[in-house]
């Protein structure tokens, strides 16, 4: 009886070490995934900066000029405009995927990750806080529903 409960005793603590293992990947993925967002975030309004800087540049340039070199930097601008759409359209799609891809994530804790919340209701992790908030947060929510 007593090596019964010392096995279960062992293969419930390897089960919760493992767990805790899978559950601290899951954050750190989960950090990857939205310092990924906030980067393509940085990149689309450097490029709308850089997009706006280029024509107020060119225009100041070429105000003096004729209506010729204007219709020139009205096409530039076209040009730009069109490059600039197609690279934010990539991103944006880039980021709804990767918005999609951590909601899930965050959405669908496993097993393991549920009962060691509910087991240690007070336990906080070093790293992937706030990603370890949101899983908790989710969690209450659906043992109040």
């Amino acid at each position: 009886m007593l090596v019964l409960l010392s096995i279960a005793l062992i293969v419930d603590i390897c089960i919760t070490v493992q767990g805790i293992l899978k559950f601290n990947k899951r954050l750190a993925l989960m950090e990857d995934i939205a310092k990924e967002l906030r980067n393509i975030s940085d990149q689309i309004g450097e490029n709308i900066y850089d997009s706006m800087m280029d024509g107020l540049e060119a225009q100041d340039r070429l105000k003096a000029r004729a209506d010729v070199i204007r219709e020139k930097v009205d096409e530039a601008k076209q040009e730009n405009a069109d490059e600039l759409k197609a690279r934010m359209d990539s991103l944006k799609q880039r980021a709804e995927e990767l918005r999609s891809k951590y909601e899930k994530m965050a959405k669908l804790p496993t097993f393991t990750s549920r009962r060691i919340l509910r087991a240690f209701p007070k336990m906080m992790p070093r790293e992937h806080v706030r990603e370890f908030g949101q899983l908790r947060r989710i969690l209450k929510k659906k043992e109040m529903n």
